[in-house]
């Protein structure tokens, strides 16, 4: 298998597998109590549908609060996707 062949299978897979983190329900995912209260008041059901929102609106939901930033900026860094939290 040529390299570039097998460098876009890895990366086929890794997006795959990214989207199908994003598409789980917030409340199977290992949150706290206070995150998925956040994500339930506002109706965030997937983090797919939460990081739709830049950080600016977020910011300005129910529940939404400096220890749930953290808590999302930490499992966006566990799974290599923090680059997908919006600033505006």
């Amino acid at each position: 298998m040529p390299v570039e062949e097998a460098i876009n299978q890895m990366f086929t897979m890794q997006t795959d597998t990214h989207d199908a983190l994003l598409q789980q329900p917030i409340g199977q995912l290992p949150l706290s109590k206070d995150f998925r209260y956040m994500a339930d008041v506002n109706g965030f059901e997937t983090m797919d549908a939460l990081l739709s929102f830049p950080l600016t609106f977020l910011r300005c939901r129910p529940g939404f609060s400096p220890r749930v930033l953290q808590e999302l900026t930490i499992w966006l860094l566990e799974h290599q996707l923090v680059h997908l939290l919006r600033h505006q």
